[in-house]
């Protein structure tokens, strides 16, 4: 088994943790709510992380073990968002999407590389879409930002699934080269 369960497992604490945080903001809980939810999200992140790619890193291709260090860089970007933001905005949850969109986008563009350019336009996507959160209520962010990386999840779980379940069929390294 590859590493594409933990894309789902992934878009499903994404769209739950995101989906709650957006659900704190709208009720007016206090800020403290939402960062712990945001906590126990990137918390859950690296207990994925660590079942997925750490625990199981003989097992993992080059390409996959490649990916845990990208992997690696961009949690620790995401993680290094929180204090800063708390430091210069309070408990104002909000505020950390637009830049934690974009170090998701930009651990996907550096994906691109790795599978076959692929992920390029993923992690563009997912740029423009934190360059482009100002544009719409503040109280969207966290459901954007959830329901854009759960998607690019699930699609980047399809995609090794496939990938996973042809690994031992024939002509599967001539298609590979190809792609």
């Amino acid at each position: 088994m590859g590493s594409w369960p933990g894309c789902f497992l992934a878009a499903l604490l994404w769209l739950v943790a995101h989906g709650l945080i957006a659900w704190l903001v709208v009720k007016g809980a206090p800020g403290g709510w939402a960062y712990a939810v945001l906590g126990c999200s990137l918390v859950g992140w690296v207990g994925l992380y660590l079942w997925f790619l750490v625990g199981r890193i003989r097992f993992l291709s080059s390409v996959e073990r490649l990916s845990a260090g990208q992997q690696l860089g961009t949690m620790l970007g995401c993680a290094a968002l929180v204090p800063g933001q708390i430091w210069i905005f309070g408990l104002d949850v909000i505020l950390i999407y637009p830049l934690m969109t974009v170090v998701h986008g930009l651990g996907l563009f550096a994906h691109g590389a790795t599978y076959w350019g692929r992920f390029y336009l993923a992690g563009a996507v997912l740029l423009m879409i934190g360059c482009g959160l100002p544009l719409v209520s503040p109280f969207l962010w966290p459901v954007v930002h959830g329901v854009a990386l759960a998607g690019v999840l699930v699609w980047i779980g399809v995609w090794l699934h496939r990938f996973d379940r042809e690994g031992n069929s024939p002509g599967v390294l001539s298609r590979v080269v190809k792609e």
